[in-house]
């Protein structure tokens, strides 16, 4: 799972930022630990004497927890980026890449300090049989900022239906200069390109961080086997790596038949009467400068 979630934010919108490597070592040394566990469970008397040192344990879950939190993140930064698109749409292609790169790393930045402030005060002594983000020491922070990614989710998503909605006013319009139509039909397919992805993350990210917030509200009246249960049956992650490659594939052949459909109207032109007017007489001219010869 945590394999799929990494090559995932490679093809997210800030794979650019993200190198391929460290992906590779997490999925090998995941491997390794479940291999390793297998090993152990088979050749230790008490499979309860198994364990994972927190150490490592946090090493594995420190990228995963950054990953599912720029996710949010970048996906609110890329509906404000096309806000501000709309807003400066007479201006804006004087900012160059510049907004959008600076959301990105101010998401990737955010998301890895909400993640340190979570896993804080870790103690690194222990071991764990069950190796989840969510331990005695971390619960409490976890709960918040899974509450916050739910808002940000559903924040994100209103953004989007409003920022259609004023686009369309927008484009309506029957003034507007070459710069601002640009970026409004910029803006309408961008939109239409990544609503399905942004529609679906965030269906998902809110079931999984609104139902384990709410669990972990009420872990006092579960017993810890309980409490483990319930959070693993909410735990929705591996559907979403299975089914998001699968729409960004569609999503990703939809944009290339968009940009291939459009590029065909330009380039086909349909013929007037006086393309076939002119063309006639080129031909009456090429015939009769062979008749000369």
């Amino acid at each position: 799972m945590l394999c799929g979630l990494i090559r995932q934010q490679k093809c997210s919108e800030s794979s650019a930022l993200v190198d391929r490597d460290p992906g590779r070592v997490g999925c090998a040394t995941f491997g390794v630990l479940r291999a390793s566990q297998v090993v152990l469970y088979q050749t230790y008397s008490n499979s309860c004497d198994v364990g994972v040192s927190q150490f490592v344990c946090f090493g594995l879950r420190f990228p995963l927890t950054a990953c599912m939190t720029s996710f949010a993140l970048l996906q609110f930064a890329m509906v404000a980026e096309r806000s501000i698109a709309l807003w400066k749409c007479n201006s804006y292609e004087m900012y160059g890449p510049r907004i959008g790169v600076l959301f990105a790393a101010v998401s990737i930045i955010m998301a890895l300090g909400a993640t340190t402030w979570v896993m804080w005060n870790e103690d690194f002594h222990q071991h764990s049989v069950y190796c989840s983000a969510a331990t005695i020491a971390t619960i409490d922070r976890l709960q918040l900022l899974l509450l916050v990614l739910c808002g940000i989710d559903i924040m994100t998503l209103l953004l989007v239906g409003v920022l259609f909605t004023c686009n369309d006013i927008a484009i309506k319009r029957n003034h507007f200069n070459l710069n601002s139509s640009y970026q409004l039909h910029e803006n309408y397919s961008v939109l239409r390109i990544i609503l399905p992805l942004i529609l679906f993350q965030t269906i998902c990210y809110a079931i999984f961080s609104g139902s384990s917030g709410i669990i972990f509200a009420f872990r006092h009246r579960f017993t810890l086997v309980g409490f483990r249960t319930f959070l693993a049956a909410v735990y929705v992650m591996p559907y979403y790596t299975l089914i998001s490659p699968i729409l960004m594939w569609s999503v990703i052949r939809y944009s290339q038949r968009l940009k291939a459909t459009k590029l065909k109207s330009l380039i086909k032109r349909e013929k007037s009467g006086n393309d076939v007017y002119f063309k006639t007489y080129l031909e009456m001219w090429n015939n009769r400068a062979v008749l000369k010869r």
